[in-house]
């Protein structure tokens, strides 16, 4: 049988603590530039065969991982509190100055947790990566260069992630998601010297089988990666 798939990577208990009594929370770092980011993906593997009147049935059975089973499982990574991130409104969001996922209170700009960098605890290392550019498609795009300078693109591009998670002493629980496929990111930017801003979204379609989850090498993970977000000045990645 499928166990979930916070409980999975031994963090059942976070969705309960998500909504216990609050503590304090740990500023590690600020952004300036960032970008709400929603992960959506289903993981699906082999399941348990059943036999009836001599006759084999195999089954797959699939979990999901959404922004709020992450945020639980990032807040068991980092030993947080689970309840005291709620209460700072923790959120996913990609920062573009560090280039990484990471985990912000309701500001947008203060960082819980850096999931990119992820964590290396005794028996335990686990990280989210995500690379928008893993490599540059067609574009289209323009550029005016009469004040105010306004520049726009849309490009294709293959994207790429890894959820990785390994535990020496408890190998049962190795997880290692991971999918290129197809992004379309789209910038746009206004040099205004008074009001100079950017907007930005990315549209990643996840696809991809003989990824590993539950120390099952025959997984599949499917779904979307996306973001939305606008800030002053330029984008220190994508401009």
């Amino acid at each position: 049988m499928m166990k979930t798939f916070i409980s999975t990577l031994a963090l059942a208990v976070m969705l309960v603590l998500w909504n216990s009594s609050a503590g304090a929370v740990t500023i590690v770092g600020t952004t300036r530039a960032y970008s709400t980011i929603n992960i959506t993906l289903t993981i699906t593997t082999n399941g348990t065969s059943t036999t009836k009147n001599d006759v084999n049935t195999y089954h797959t059975g699939n979990v999901k991982a959404t922004n709020k089973t992450l945020l639980a499982m990032f807040a068991g990574w980092s030993t947080n509190d689970p309840a005291g991130w709620q209460a700072a409104g923790a959120r996913l969001e990609f920062d573009w100055v560090a280039d990484q996922l990471i985990v912000a209170d309701k500001t947008g700009t203060n960082v819980l947790f850096y999931a990119g960098d992820g964590v290396t605890n005794g028996t335990v290392t686990a990280y989210f990566n995500i690379e928008w550019f893993n490599e540059d498609g067609p574009s289209t795009g323009s550029y005016n260069g009469k004040p105010p300078v306004t520049y726009t693109y849309k490009q294709a591009t293959t994207a790429y992630f890894e959820l990785y998670y390994q535990n020496t002493s408890n190998q049962s629980a190795d997880t290692d998601l991971f999918s290129y496929g197809p992004n379309i990111s789209n910038y746009s930017e206004n040099r205004n010297p008074a009001k100079p801003k950017w907007t930005e979204n990315e549209s990643f379609n996840v696809n991809y089988c003989g990824t590993t989850y539950n120390n099952e090498n025959t997984s599949q993970v499917v779904g979307t990666i996306t973001t939305s977000g606008q800030g002053v000045g330029t984008n220190p990645y994508l401009d």
